[in-house]
């Protein structure tokens, strides 16, 4: 199995992948393959943390990490967004959702980037040290309900004194 940027070549096949494993994923909103363009095609896209799972030639995962601003009351703080994280269904429940994720902490840690964003199930982000963005004093633009939208310090103090607001959708 290999953790590596996606390919230009490779788009088409993301799209589908994403699309496919979202129809059957428990909570969805059916147009996640759409925000994978849509992050894709915007100026907050980071080719390196846009990561693929291959195995034995054919894609079977994909995530994203693209910049985010934590917009405080004098300055704005360089965050990153995890959004959407897709395992095609026969290889759920393997930890390859968990890999990707670790893998991209990793990268995410040596280009210097020291926090991370996720909208999602908190049941299912809390193992990665997400906690609700608001207990850092970090609230998002959109209203969503704080429970969901989560902040994760990837190194000691990442977090710290950057209280402020997100704008998670481009």
């Amino acid at each position: 199995m290999l953790i590596r940027p996606e390919r230009e070549s490779e788009l088409d096949q993301i799209y589908n992948l994403v699309k496919t494993a979202f129809a059957t994923a428990p909570v969805k909103d059916g147009n996640e393959q759409e925000f994978v363009n849509t992050l894709r095609n915007s100026d907050r896209y980071i080719p390196e943390l846009a990561l693929v799972v291959e195995q034995d030639g054919q894609l079977i995962g994909h995530m994203m990490l693209t910049k985010l601003l934590i917009q405080g009351e004098s300055q704005s703080f360089e965050s990153l967004l995890l959004a959407p994280i897709a395992i095609v269904l026969e290889h759920r429940n393997k930890k390859i959702g968990a890999m990707l994720i670790e893998e991209s902490f990793k990268r995410a840690q040596a280009m210097g980037y020291n926090s991370v964003f996720v909208v999602g199930d908190p049941k299912y982000y809390h193992r990665f040290g997400f906690r609700s963005a608001i207990e850092f004093g970090i609230d998002n633009v959109e209203a969503i309900e704080h429970q969901y939208v989560m902040a994760h310090a990837l190194s000691p103090n990442g977090l710290e004194s950057k209280a402020g607001k997100v704008k998670l959708i481009p």
